[in-house]
C-alpha cells in the first residue's frame, strides 16, 4: 500500500521504499506517466523552461518544474544537488500539484523516482525502435541507473536473456544477483572478448567501458 499521508498532514509523502514496496506498480505508473508526457509534448501541451541552479562552490543546488495540460493536468518542481559526494543515496524532492486548482497533491522524497523516470524514457525508446526480432539485453555498467534499465527494458520487450558487463567481476555479480532476483530471465555475465548481437544499453559514464571490437555491426545501441 502506498500511504496516503504522514504525521496527520492531508497529502502524500513517498519515499523510495514506499515505491519499491509495490514495484511492479511502481514500475506501471511510472512507465504510464512517461508515455504521456512524450505524447502531451508532441501535442505541445508541456511546458518545461530550463533548469535553474544556484552554485554553493563545492556543488550546486538545481531546481527543474514542468506542467502538463491535458492528460495528467499536473505540474510541479524537482529539486537535487550536485556536490562531488553525491551518490543514490542522497535525496532529492519532488512535489506535484494539480495543473487545474493549483493544490499540493504530494511529496516524493529520495533518489529512486528520477532514476525510474530516465530509465523509462529509455525503456520506450527501446520499445519503440529496438529491431523487434531483438531476444538478448546487453547492459554495459552495473550501477545504480543500470539497474532500473534492466529492468524496464524487459518490461517492454520479451527478451528471453540479460547478458551484463562492467570492468569489476563483483560488480557483475551483484547486478547478476539483483536483477535475477526481480526478473524470471536467465542473467549472465558477459565476458570483454565476447561479440555482441544484441539490445545494448550503456549506462556507465566511462568514455570506454567497454571494447569497441565487442560490438557486431547487428548490435542496436542506446548510451544513456
Amino acid at each position: 500500500m502506498i500511504p496516503e499521508g504522514r504525521g496527520g498532514l492531508p497529502w502524500l509523502i513517498l519515499t523510495d521504499a514506499d515505491l519499491e514496496r509495490d514495484l511492479d506498480r511502481t514500475l506501471g505508473l511510472v512507465l504510464a506517466g512517461v508515455k504521456d508526457a512524450l505524447l502531451s509534448h508532441a501535442e505541445g501541451q508541456i511546458e518545461v523552461p530550463p533548469r535553474f541552479a544556484v552554485d554553493a562552490g563545492p556543488g550546486r543546488l538545481v531546481s527543474t518544474v514542468g506542467v502538463e495540460r491535458t492528460r495528467t493536468k499536473a505540474m510541479g518542481f524537482r529539486v537535487y544537488e550536485t556536490f562531488p559526494s553525491s551518490s543514490h543515496e542522497h535525496g532529492q524532492i519532488v512535489a506535484v500539484f494539480d495543473a487545474e486548482d493549483g493544490q499540493l497533491l504530494g511529496l516524493v522524497l529520495g533518489n529512486l523516482l528520477g532514476a525510474l523516470r530516465t530509465a523509462a524514457l529509455n525503456a520506450v525508446a527501446l520499445e519503440q525502435l529496438a529491431r523487434k526480432d531483438a531476444c538478448t539485453l546487453g547492459v554495459l555498467g552495473t550501477g545504480f541507473q543500470a539497474r532500473w534499465h534492466a529492468l524496464f527494458a524487459l518490461r517492454v520487450r520479451p527478451f528471453a536473456r540479460v547478458f551484463v558487463y562492467s570492468r569489476k567481476p563483483e560488480n557483475r555479480a551483484a547486478f547478476v544477483r539483483w536483477l535475477s532476483a526481480r526478473s524470471d530471465r536467465p542473467v549472465d555475465e558477459a565476458q570483454a572478448q565476447r561479440r555482441w548481437r544484441m539490445k545494448l544499453t550503456c549506462c556507465s559514464r566511462s568514455r570506454a567501458p567497454a571494447p569497441p571490437s565487442s560490438t557486431s555491426p547487428g548490435c542496436c545501441r542506446a548510451r544513456t
